[in-house]
């Protein structure tokens, strides 16, 4: 999958204090040197400390799908944007539950190759649109009153009923992958995995 991105955006308040972004960091930066991408271009930049950058990294995105439809191509260019370690902030870098510029991400990127990869504790610090806009969503074991906040929120969606989620997710986090995984666009037959 790695391979298959234009761009990684790594987008996260622990990347020059956590180690392991390192061995992604190298790989990212050996992947911009091959391909000949700018790691000073603010549209192209791929580390990032809070989400105040979030509407340049956007801007990147509109204007890399505007080069290949002028280009011809029937595809936009996958940008894979991660997110991690900033469910709360301030100011431009506020986290992600109020923030505009993490719902436009939400709601606008799939229109310009968007794939966005958020990682949080919390299912309700995600706002209630990007929450609707999620089109896959790995669940891990969590506190109960957090399980049910998400219940709350993906009960009905799509078709699930409340028991098969309350059943997959007894079943799934036992097995050795350790999480439920569910593709919120699939029939309701499929989403679990």
């Amino acid at each position: 999958y790695f391979e298959m991105c234009d761009r990684i955006i790594l987008v996260s308040g622990t990347l020059k204090i956590d180690p392991t972004y390192e061995p992604l960091m190298k790989k990212i930066r050996e992947k911009y040197a091959r391909e000949s991408i700018s790691l000073t271009d603010p549209h192209d930049n791929p580390f990032h400390e809070d989400l105040s950058d979030l509407g340049s990294i956007m801007d990147g995105m509109v204007k890399r799908t505007k080069e290949a439809e002028h280009l011809g191509s029937r595809y936009s260019p996958l940008t894979c944007v991660y997110i991690d370690d900033l469910m709360v902030g301030s100011g431009a870098s506020a986290g992600y539950r109020y923030n505009t510029c993490v719902d436009n991400l939400f709601t606008t990127s799939r229109h310009s190759g968007g794939v966005i990869i958020l990682l949080q504790q919390a299912f309700k610090g995600l706002s209630r649109t990007a929450r609707l806009q999620l089109a896959h969503l790995a669940l891990f074991p969590v506190l109960s009153d957090e399980w049910e906040r998400i219940i709350a929120s993906l009960a009905g969606r799509n078709g699930i009923s409340k028991e098969t989620l309350e059943q997959a997710y007894r079943i799934a986090p036992s097995k050795q992958c350790g999480f439920l995984w569910l593709d919120l666009t699939a029939a309701p037959q499929d989403v679990f995995w």
